[in-house]
């Protein structure tokens, strides 16, 4: 068991990340005016060149071993995730609110990893078989279908914005499942930044093909580029890295619970900051938060009641 000094920081670790992470919604609603394109490549470049300089990890490696890993097979598979991931997020949080956003990315936690971890790995099958799990389970996901159909985030809910909705828990699953794994070997620092390199460098060729080259040299103001730069800096270089150093310094458990938080503190960010929220959302997230806690939190209570052996 981690002694409390560890939990301790894997948690502050893990809260991090979590707020981190709510404020990337928050920023991508104040960017309207720059283009698609530049919101998901500049971000992946910046964070890129972040692990080449100095990750947790490189002590005794050098930028050479993390540029290794962009030609092979999962370095190319996981840059090509890392891009699609970011695609839905930015049209997800456009077409639906970054409130709705957030509350999906809750479900990618609390439903979607673990079924991905059983039915990959074959790990927490106790999980499956609990009564508090499946409880959790249904309440967190009426708290965030609920308050996505019901307007919580203060617009109506699109069939487009539906439909870019639906893949993102399963995407986000798949993208931290195989990163985790990834990190047993290899320093989370350079699996990361071969990823967001690889998913920078392959938007910036599509998207040159798909818009033409125009979108590169669009004008932006000094405070678009400060926030493009702290998007980089934050949610895809210190925000993973605090995620899995939690994950790995402790388990999983840490981080996916303080996950979950997420969407509240996008919630609290969205009220302060860009508009009133409904008040079905001040409803639906806490009761979202609620369940998804019980679904992580009880299975591993239920193993420490009932040690085997």
């Amino acid at each position: 068991m981690p002694p409390p000094r560890a939990n301790l920081l894997a948690g502050a670790a893990g809260g991090l990340a979590a707020f981190i992470w709510a404020s990337y919604y928050i920023l991508l609603v104040l960017l309207p005016r720059v283009p698609t394109p530049t919101v998901i490549v500049v971000p992946f470049l910046v964070a890129g060149s972040a692990f080449l300089v100095g990750h947790p990890g490189r002590l005794r490696r050098g930028a050479a071993t993390l540029l290794r890993r962009l030609p092979t097979p999962a370095g190319i598979a996981l840059g090509l995730i890392f891009l699609i991931l970011q695609i839905d997020v930015v049209l997800a949080t456009r077409l639906t609110g970054a409130v709705d956003a957030a509350l999906v990315t809750l479900l990618a936690d609390v439903v979607a990893t673990p079924l991905l971890v059983f039915a990959l790995l074959r790990q927490d099958a106790d999980r499956f078989r609990s009564v508090a799990f499946w409880g959790g389970v249904a309440v967190a996901a009426l708290g965030a279908v609920g308050t996505i159909f019901a307007g919580g985030s203060g617009r109506p809910l699109t069939l487009a914005g539906a439909a870019s909705l639906i893949p993102l828990p399963f995407l986000v699953a798949v993208f931290f499942v195989w990163v985790n794994e990834e990190s047993r070997s290899t320093p989370a620092g350079e699996v990361l930044g071969a990823a967001a390199l690889l998913a920078g460098f392959v938007g910036l060729a599509g998207g040159v093909l798909l818009f033409g080259p125009g979108w590169t040299s669009a004008p932006l103001a000094p405070a678009q580029w400060a926030a493009l730069l702290a998007m980089g800096l934050s949610s895809f270089y210190l925000a993973p890295w605090a995620y899995f150093w939690a994950a790995q310094r402790t388990s999983i458990l840490v981080p996916a619970v303080l996950q979950a938080l997420i969407p509240v503190f996008t919630l609290v960010l969205v009220a302060a900051l860009i508009a009133p929220v409904p008040w079905i959302a001040w409803v639906g997230v806490p009761l979202a938060f609620g369940g998804s806690a019980v679904a992580v939190l009880a299975p591993e209570r239920a193993q420490h009641a009932h040690p085997s052996g």
